[in-house]
């Protein structure tokens, strides 16, 4: 019986990831769970290509099932140490001009969920310059 059970849900979290594109070929790119795949990113990137505006990436991200909200800076947030890992106050002042996207959100694996978070840096002209994936196993 919980073989049956095992196959029915195989089958099911498999016809999702088929129906969302998205989903699906992060999904086969990276297996594991991870804080940083760039399989993952390589996959999204396919998709939403560096360069792409940014209204087009967050409505693209949003159809696909992921609710996204802009983040007020960046992860790294002592200023100090900004300085000294990018190179001074030029690097910093750059920084300024950028804004950054977290996407997340959970979807069904065989036993638990998966929960993406997907992390865009666009340009101070609202074109994607950067974007990270992590991906979590939540298991039940």
């Amino acid at each position: 019986m919980l073989w049956i059970w095992f196959s029915y849900e195989t089958a099911k979290v498999d016809r999702f990831y088929l129906d969302n594109r998205l989903f699906g070929a992060m999904r086969e790119s990276e297996k594991q769970s991870t804080n940083d795949s760039a399989s993952a990113r390589d996959a999204l990137l396919k998709m939403t290509p560096l360069g792409t505006g940014r209204d087009t990436v967050i409505a693209f991200l949003r159809n696909e099932g992921l609710g996204c909200r802009a983040k007020p800076e960046p992860i790294i947030t002592n200023t100090e140490l900004q300085r000294r890992l990018l190179g001074g106050q030029a690097a910093i002042d750059s920084l300024t001009k950028k804004e950054w996207f977290d996407c997340q959100a959970m979807t069904p694996n065989v036993m638990g969920y998966k929960q993406w978070i997907v992390s865009l840096e666009f340009d101070a002209e609202r074109l994607l310059s950067d974007a990270r994936v992590a991906i979590w196993n939540i298991f039940l």
